[in-house]
């Protein structure tokens, strides 16, 4: 028990509390309002919890998505009535689709009250379904020890829910009469039942039949899409560097660097002119969102390919058309388990191209005018190792698969959905729990803007650099085909503005630079880096940054 708290007189919302903790739960982020009080009180009550407090709930969602994204276990977020838990949505969704458990906590009117007038009172059960994977309803007040026990097993069902196979949002919403700010001085948490899993097997069985055929397939791709760093996964992979018939094809947010992978995908399928002669029989997918859409595409054109998804769910995922196999194990167990072949040139042939690939990159960088394009490359060379980038959507996380990166860098990016909203709050959260570690926020201009509430987060933290890429708009509607051909481009999709990032860092106490040349860009990295300035502006407006961009996919074809 904290010494400067007392219980919560709610009996239930004092136990969901310990519950929490009990399961590994350690960080809660509040927004201010008044029927969540309760939870406020009963959170603060339990000693080793964090409580955090952020104003705006839909940037709170965002933050702690970013905690439990960095901690590897749920983190719980907490609001009032009414339409703060809508605000929950956009975080909810992304969480669901990138597998991050959140243990969302939403506080109501008294049920009977519900569509009778009453302010902030909407229709909360079950409000983000279908994009959750469970949801729950506390027994209003209750204090019959049955009806105690019905609310505890709820919790650890909750709970439970939101780690097992693909983990994700999990929701309990809980109704509440007045008196909210009522306490207690004592508790007892001796007859509370704790509910907790099995351990998973350390052995698993492969389909004979399935080994057979991977044993005979001579044109394999092991893809690994977004993933958390993982040493297993890592070792299993370095198995496969000497078998001639399988290439490991990763991306930025796979989190796997190693030197004889295929990286940098767009980069190096943009310069194959035939892709039938690199068309692979089995494609064996790992981990989730992939950035490449013209990978899907070249995969969804091969006539005679399987593909096989690892996943801890038994659940479709059929992102080419193609899928075949759903294995439910894990990924480093199924690598290790399928054999190891010595014949084949399918490996050769994507490491010639890779190889012929660099010197062209490298040519063309270095003598490449100011632009998006020029100002990434001074960017990647300037990040150190055990650093984690985060990076922001559309046109940032491409630009980051043209480059090839240190295996001692963390990336990460919101890529369940996808969406702009939220993505400097998520680096927010993630920079809070990790505070030992520097993090380094990459984000475009619009998606800046959009999320500016997360600069209102309360302690920014220190160990926090943001770099804002401001090309004036949506640079990625420059870059897709199809914007163009519309005089509607520059307001409605690309949305052209002219802000800069300065004023609205002075008014968080922010220091800022902003830049608009390689030499004073290298100079202000080193700056940002070393703590200096906390927002380093990249002005790269009234720039043609897409045609320099179709210029050096132009030159790797050379």
């Amino acid at each position: 028990m904290s010494s400067a708290s007392l219980y919560s007189a709610k009996i239930s919302t004092q136990r969901l509390a310990f519950i929490c903790k009990q399961h590994g739960i350690e960080h809660i982020v509040f927004s201010p309002g008044s029927r969540n009080a309760a939870l406020v009180i009963a959170f603060h009550a339990i000693e080793g919890m964090h409580c955090h407090s952020v104003v705006d709930e839909r940037s709170a969602g965002f933050v702690a998505l970013g905690m439990a994204q960095q901690l590897g276990k749920a983190v719980a977020i907490a609001c009032t009535s009414g339409s703060a838990a809508v605000n929950y949505i956009p975080a909810a969704v992304e969480a669901y689709y990138q597998g991050i458990p959140l243990l969302i906590l939403t506080a109501d009117r008294p049920v009977e009250w519900i569509d009778q007038g009453p302010g902030q009172s909407i229709r909360q059960s079950k409000i983000f379904e279908p994009n959750i994977k469970g949801s729950f309803e506390y027994i209003q007040e209750a204090e019959h020890p049955d009806l105690l026990w019905y609310n505890d097993r709820i919790a650890n069902s909750a709970i439970l829910l939101a780690h097992r196979g693909q983990p994700g949002p999990v929701h309990i919403n809980l109704p509440f009469r007045e008196p909210l700010y009522a306490t207690q001085s004592a508790a007892r948490f001796d007859e509370v039942k704790i509910i907790r899993e099995g351990v998973e097997q350390s052995d698993i069985q492969l389909d004979p039949q399935l080994i057979q055929q991977w044993a005979s397939t001579k044109r394999k791709i092991i893809l690994v899409g977004q993933h958390e760093p993982d040493l297993a996964l890592s070792e299993a992979l370095l198995r496969w560097r000497d078998d001639p018939s399988v290439v490991v094809i990763t991306e930025t947010t796979s989190n796997i660097h190693e030197a004889q992978d295929i990286a940098c995908i767009d980069r190096i399928l943009m310069t194959i002119n035939d892709h039938q002669a690199f068309e692979a029989e089995i494609v064996l997918g790992i981990g989730n969102a992939l950035i490449s859409k013209k990978m899907r595409r070249i995969l969804q054109a091969f006539p005679d390919l399987e593909h096989w998804q690892i996943h801890p769910e038994p659940m479709t995922l059929d992102r080419y058309k193609k899928q075949t196999r759903i294995i439910t194990a894990p990924a480093h167990k199924v690598l290790l388990a399928l054999p190891l072949d010595q014949s084949g040139n399918y490996k050769q042939q994507w490491t010639d191209l890779r190889d012929a690939i660099r010197p062209r990159q490298a040519q063309y960088l270095s003598t490449v005018a100011w632009s998006d394009l020029a100002a990434y490359k001074l960017i990647f060379l300037s990040l150190r190792d055990e650093m984690t980038i985060h990076l922001g959507n559309s046109s940032v996380v491409r630009y980051a698969q043209l480059f090839e990166h240190s295996q001692r860098m963390t990336f990460r990016s919101n890529r369940g959905v996808s969406g702009i909203d939220g993505c400097t709050s998520t680096a927010v959260g993630a920079a809070l729990s990790d505070p030992d570690h520097l993090h380094v926020l990459l984000s475009g201009d619009l998606s800046f803007f959009y999320d500016s509430n997360a600069m209102w987060t309360r302690n920014w933290p220190d160990n926090l650099r943001v770099i804002v890429i401001n090309n004036g708009g949506g640079g990625i509607f420059k870059i897709i085909p199809g914007p163009d051909t519309t005089e509607l481009q520059e307001d409605f999709f690309v949305a052209r503005q002219e802000r800069t990032v300065g004023k609205l860092a002075s008014a968080y106490n922010l220091l800022h630079e902003i830049v608009s040349d390689e030499a004073t860009l290298t100079t202000a990295l080193k700056s940002l880096l070393d703590g200096d300035l906390q927002i380093l502006e990249v002005d790269t407006r009234d720039v043609a940054n897409e045609q320099i961009l179709s210029d050096y996919f132009v030159a790797l074809k050379k």
